[in-house]
């Protein structure tokens, strides 16, 4: 995830453009958690890096991965009974 700080230059390079993927060196592993997780919403693929807004939102992103990870542990966060 990538914030508009660094957003341009991500896009830039291709790190947003799913059809990009197979040029970047990264493991297969990856490419198919991405590859299976786009096709689930209609795409080939989701690409590397995720725009997720502007350089405030970063505490966002922080709660985000904060509420995945608590989540995982209790299955209410995730439902979003939690905090």
């Amino acid at each position: 995830m990538v914030t508009v700080c660094i957003a341009h230059i991500t896009a830039q390079a291709g790190f947003m453009n799913p059809k990009k993927i197979k040029e970047f060196e990264v493991g297969e592993e990856l490419k198919a958690v991405l590859k299976a997780l786009g096709q689930q919403i209609g795409l080939e693929s989701l690409p590397l890096a995720l725009h997720m807004g502007s350089c405030v939102d970063n505490s966002r992103i922080g709660v985000f991965i904060l509420t995945g990870v608590k989540g995982a542990e209790d299955p209410s966060l995730a439902e979003g009974d939690g905090p």
